[in-house]
C-alpha cells in the first residue's frame, strides 16, 4: 500500500489459481516500478526503501520465511508489466502442534 501513495491511479489486484496440488496467488499493484537495485534486495532482512523510522525492512523477508516453512515459494515477477509477486503454496499446508502443547 505504501508504494501506491506516489501514484494517482491506485489499484491492487489479487489473482488466485489452483494448479494441481498448488495454489498460486499473484499480487500486482500500480505503484512505481522497482529499480534493479531494489529488486535484488527485496527479500533481504532489514532492507527497506522507506525512510528511517518508517519501517523495519522485515515484511517481504518474513513473508518469504513463512511461505517457505509451509513448503511454498514467493518470487518477484520481472516479466510483469506492473510490480507483481507470485506466491505458490501447497493445497494442504503443514500443520504442526504448537511447541507448548
Amino acid at each position: 500500500m505504501d508504494s501506491l501513495q506516489e501514484v494517482s491511479d491506485k489499484w491492487l489486484k489479487l489473482k488466485v489459481q489452483v494448479r494441481g496440488e498448488v495454489v498460486e496467488f499473484s499480487v500486482s499493484d500500480s505503484g512505481k516500478p522497482l529499480s534493479k537495485e531494489v529488486r535484488e534486495k527485496l527479500f533481504v532482512p532489514f532492507f527497506s526503501t522507506k525512510d528511517v523510522g518508517q519501517g523495519f525492512g522485515l515484511g517481504l523477508a518474513t513473508c518469504a520465511s513463512v511461505i517457505s516453512l509451509q513448503g511454498g515459494q514467493i518470487e518477484f515477477v520481472d516479466s510483469a508489466p506492473n510490480t507483481t509477486f507470485l506466491i505458490r503454496l501447497p493445497k494442504v499446508l503443514k500443520m504442526e502442534p504448537p511447541p507448548f502443547a
